[in-house]
């Protein structure tokens, strides 16, 4: 991951983001995170949640919210949006069974306040 970067320019400024100082800052639990912080030079629609959660499947954890954006080609056209969909619906449901117990995972306390 150290080798993978993030590069935005706007306000008159450019600036780099790796993923592992990104991934470091979710665990940190900075709000925003590093690549929300990065997103506002162009346009803030990266963490444009701000700090919503959702729990994780079948427990009270919070996690933050992920989207996810160029998944590769999938049309209506050829018949492999479903197939996709819930293949990626299945890998989602997955983890948070996986990590329902909360091995390996840092956690956010309900009533834990970032500063």
């Amino acid at each position: 991951m150290d080798g993978q970067t993030f590069k935005a320019t706007g306000k008159g400024q450019t600036q780099l983001l790796n993923v592992q100082d990104w991934i470091n800052s979710i665990e940190k639990g900075d709000v925003p995170d590093r690549l929300s912080r990065l997103d506002e030079l162009v346009d803030s629609s990266i963490g444009g949640l701000k700090e919503q959660m959702e729990n994780v499947m079948g427990t009270q954890d919070l996690v933050p919210l992920f989207e996810f954006r160029n998944l590769g080609s999938v049309t209506v056209e050829d018949g492999t949006i479903s197939s996709r969909v819930v293949s990626i619906e299945q890998a989602i449901m997955n983890y948070h069974k996986d990590y329902a117990n909360g091995k390996g995972l840092p956690r956010r306390s309900v009533n834990q306040t970032v500063i």
